[in-house]
């Protein structure tokens, strides 16, 4: 089925096994490098649950991006997401409305193009829309181990994307980064 058309990308959802393994492919790629294997793949429990959305070349049918979406009904089954392994989601089981966690959203490292983004992004606003999804959450990965590199991006997250103080996910990891509070007075550089 069709979410969202580009004048370059179609998003779609992946319709059986063998897509869905091209979009582990993919993940992958995009998350560990291309030493693996070409067989290799990015695999979780949470697969088997997820919709999987996958952002597809239209002249050739290339896969150029992916990212999968649990339904979460209510406060209930956020002790069944993927986030909830790393963060306390207590806060949220009071919202009233529906939720969608969004997971392992990624674009092929070769492809340097925009638009695949506002594909992605306009196929999520899309279902967002369709299913009267009130709430997106989910985690967000960085590169190594250094968060030193990504401090525009954690500046960013800190004075654009905090949920209300009654939502804010509790830490469960043992070592996280807490931009919060090192970057209190770092504004996001916006040029």
């Amino acid at each position: 089925m069709g979410i969202f058309t580009s004048r370059r990308y179609h998003a779609r959802y992946a319709t059986g096994a063998a897509e869905i393994e091209a979009a582990q492919r993919l993940r992958q790629l995009a998350f560990r490098g291309a030493g693996h294997g070409s067989d290799a793949r990015d695999v979780d429990a949470f697969d088997a649950r997820c919709r999987h959305v996958l952002i597809e070349e239209r002249s050739s049918g290339a896969l150029v991006g992916c990212f999968r979406l649990l339904a979460v009904p209510d406060g209930r089954a956020l002790e069944q997401t993927y986030s909830a392994q790393f963060y306390d989601l207590g806060g949220l089981t009071g919202y009233r409305g529906t939720m969608a966690e969004l997971g392992r959203f990624c674009v092929d490292p070769a492809v340097r193009d925009a638009e695949v983004l506002r594909t992605a992004w306009a196929a999520m606003t899309q279902v967002v829309d369709a299913e009267g999804v009130g709430l997106l959450f989910g985690c967000t990965s960085f590169r190594g181990t250094r968060p030193d590199e990504y401090v525009e991006a954690f500046a960013l997250l800190r004075e654009r994307h905090i949920a209300p103080k009654r939502w804010l996910p509790r830490v469960k990891a043992p070592a996280v980064f807490r931009f919060g509070q090192k970057l209190a007075a770092r504004r996001p550089n916006m040029a």
